[in-house]
């Protein structure tokens, strides 16, 4: 179940075109970035930024669809 929330959520990012809008300081970050650093280092870390990005959005969409899931079947149990 997991992974089918995660192809959807991130089906909607990608599809929805609307990242940079929803978190615009990562273009700002990218920007500031690129002053200080080669543009080798530049692109390692751009990539590994992209990557950590993506897992952060794929688990928060994932947990907020479980989440959801459970409240609509009044199975939610919070927890504190």
């Amino acid at each position: 179940m997991d992974e089918f929330l995660k192809i959807v959520g991130m089906n909607h990012i990608i599809n929805s075109g609307k990242f940079e809008e929803l978190q615009p300081e990562t273009k700002q970050f990218k920007e500031a970035l690129k002053k200080y650093v080669s543009e080798s280092i530049y692109n390692e870390l751009l990539e590994l930024l992209d990557d950590a990005i993506t897992s952060t959005n794929e688990y928060a969409f994932v947990e907020g669809m479980k989440t959801a899931i459970a409240i609509t079947e009044k199975n939610y149990k919070a927890v504190l």
